[in-house]
């Protein structure tokens, strides 16, 4: 999780999750994180944009304790700073350069009571709408399986990074 603010300190706190070790640590105060394709609302970077205060909550699935950092980011968009974070070949188009302040791990007890990485808790399929059916809903008119076929089509096709950004194709353009 990323929360950061904008210039009048109006916060917002994003997701951000990608395959183990997807953000790179540069050296004991420096970090970079990649920047994934999403909803393209591009909060988080606005906000850094404004104000570089940032704070960072790291969830290990299976484990309990937490890892937290406070820093000041800044956006970065050139190709040497992106191999270390390519995934499945692909090559974000722009990350942040965190500068850690303060990084403390925090203990478990939130998500023991939560038991979040626990099975047997998790909500069932059908207990909450889904946000095709929310988006239908408050669209009106449209139909709710196209818009969730649309919705999976959308999130897995563009999971990595959009087409063309590639480390085989950055290695051959030099």
């Amino acid at each position: 999780m990323i929360a950061s603010a904008n210039r009048d300190g109006a916060p917002d706190v994003s997701p951000r999750g990608d395959l183990p070790g997807f953000v790179a640590v540069l050296d004991d105060q420096t970090l970079v994180i990649p920047d994934r394709p999403g909803n393209k609302k591009l909060l988080t970077l606005t906000n850094v944009l404004e104000n570089p205060a940032i704070s960072l909550l790291f969830f290990i699935p299976g484990r309990t304790e937490s890892l937290r950092i406070r820093g000041m980011a800044r956006i970065i968009r050139d190709a040497d700073w992106s191999r270390p974070v390519a995934a499945h070949g692909k090559l974000p188009s722009t990350g942040l350069i965190v500068a850690v302040d303060l990084a403390w791990l925090h203990c478990g007890r939130a998500l023991i009571r939560s038991r979040l990485w626990e099975p047997d808790a998790r909500v069932a399929a059908d207990a909450l709408p889904t946000l095709g059916s929310m988006i239908a809903e408050e669209i009106g008119g449209i139909d709710v399986q196209e818009t969730e076929e649309r919705l999976d089509r959308a999130n897995t096709a563009l999971l990595w990074g959009e087409p063309g950004r590639d480390v085989a194709e950055t290695d051959r353009q030099g």
